[in-house]
C-alpha cells in the first residue's frame, strides 16, 4: 500500500535566533553535534494498513559518520536493487540526530511546565523549510520540546511534532493526521543522542486510504 510518502524529509533551516535564553542555549548546544561525529545502527519497522490488510517490513541500516549502508531487509541481506534504491533515497534526506533540534527549535516558542514538572517549549508553527513533503509543509506543523533540566546537562529529552490540521499533497492526496515523537537520552560520552523515533500518519487518495507507522530504534558505537 503506497498511498503516502514513506517518510517526511525534515530539513534544517536558518531562522531568526530564538529570544528565550533556554531555547537559545538548546539550539547552540545542538549545533555542537553534527552527524559526522557519530556512527549508529538503525532498526526501522514500517507497518502499513489499508484496504483490509496490513503489511510489515523491517530494515536495518547503518551510518558510519560519512555514509549509509543498508544492512538487511526483513532479516536477509539486501538485493542489489534494494541497496541501490536505499542509497538513492538516503542521499536526499538529512541524517537523523540531536543536531537537528537546532532547526526545529529556531522559531518563536512559549514556555510552560507540565504535570511532571518538565519545562516545555511549544512552537505553534515550525520554521519555513523544516518539513519537506513534496514541497514545504512547515506551516502545517507545530511542535513541543520536553526539556530535562534537573540533572547536570540540560537537553531536550523528547520532541513532538504534529500536523496542525489535515492538508493536501499534490492536490489528489490528503493527510488527515501526522505525528512524530523523537526520544533522546544522554549517551555514554555524556552527549545527547536520539534513541527512538515514531512516525505515524493517516491519509488517502482517490480509491485508497490507510495508515503508516514507522518506528526506529537507534544503537550507538560509543
Amino acid at each position: 500500500m503506497k498511498i503516502l510518502l514513506a517518510a517526511a524529509a525534515l530539513a534544517l533551516v536558518a531562522a531568526a535566533p530564538a529570544a528565550d535564553p533556554l531555547q537559545s542555549k538548546l539550539i547552540a548546544d545542538a549545533k555542537l553535534f553534527p552527524p559526522s561525529t557519530l556512527s549508529f545502527t538503525r532498526n526501522v519497522t514500517m507497518t502499513q494498513s489499508g484496504g483490509g490488510k496490513t503489511e510489515k517490513s523491517v530494515r536495518v541500516d547503518r551510518w558510519d559518520g560519512k555514509q549509509w549502508t543498508l544492512v538487511s531487509v526483513d532479516g536477509k541481506p539486501p538485493s542489489a536493487d534494494e541497496a541501490a534504491k536505499f542509497r538513492k533515497e538516503a542521499a536526499g534526506r538529512p541524517v537523523p540526530g540531536y543536531y537537528r533540534l537546532a532547526g526545529f527549535l529556531n522559531a518563536p516558542a512559549s514556555r510552560s511546565t507540565d504535570a511532571q514538572g518538565n519545562t516545555v517549549l511549544k512552537i505553534a508553527k515550525l520554521p519555513s523549510g523544516s518539513v519537506d513533503m513534496a514541497g514545504d509543509r512547515s506551516d502545517k506543523f507545530g511542535g513541543e520540546a520536553i526539556v530535562a533540566t534537573a540533572g547536570p546537562t540540560t537537553y531536550v529529552k523528547q520532541l513532538r511534532l504534529s500536523a496542525r490540521e489535515p492538508f493536501r499533497l499534490m492536490v489528489v492526496a490528503k493527510i488527515d493526521r501526522f505525528d512524530i515523537v523523537n526520544d533522546y537520552t544522554l549517551g555514554k560520552s555524556g552527549r545527547p543522542v536520539v534513541v527512538r523515533s515514531v512516525q505515524e500518519y493517516a491519509g488517502s487518495r482517490p480509491g485508497e486510504s490507510g495508515t503508516v507507522r514507522n518506528e526506529v530504534a537507534y544503537s550507538y558505537d560509543g
